[in-house]
């Protein structure tokens, strides 16, 4: 596949996943320079969450992957081990044994890393109501996350 094709996959996909987001009454949009689907969800305590979607893989026998995540916070390369502790990595390890559809991961970006909540979905069987619920389970996680840490990210 051409560089080209890649890059008209990879917009095709992003419609699809807009359009279940379409029938799940989520509203949001397409955010080229991050290549992901964005939208927004309230959290507890007038708290809000981004939410973004991205093609991430292709399963056995072609079928694309899409990951569901929020940001639960970002550390700037040269400063993550002075920023978060053994204590807190372990901490969040264990905490993935007892989410359900949610684990707890590090992204590696250029200048950054971002500590996110995800979930891993085939977009071809993924259904409205799935993702609602999985975005709901992601923006939560990585919003009690930022509670817990003491930043606020209110309405």
């Amino acid at each position: 596949m051409t560089q080209q094709e890649e890059k008209e996959e990879y917009a095709r996909l992003l419609k699809q996943i807009g359009d279940v987001a379409a029938v799940a009454g989520i509203k949001g949009e397409v955010d080229p320079e991050l290549g992901a689907y964005c939208t927004g969800f309230k959290t507890a305590e007038n708290r809000s969450q981004r939410v973004f979607v991205r093609p991430t893989a292709t399963a056995p026998g072609g079928k694309p992957v899409v990951t569901i995540y929020a940001v639960a916070k970002s550390f700037p390369k040269k400063k993550v081990t002075a920023t978060i502790s053994q204590k807190e990595l372990m901490a969040l390890l264990l905490k993935n044994e007892n989410l359900m559809f949610v684990r707890f991961g590090i992204r590696e970006l250029a200048e950054e890393y971002l500590l996110i909540a995800s979930a891993d979905h085939l977009l071809d069987t993924l259904d409205a109501d799935e993702f609602n619920a999985t975005a709901r389970h992601v923006a939560q996680a990585a919003d009690e996350y930022e509670a817990s840490q003491g930043d606020e990210d209110t309405l």
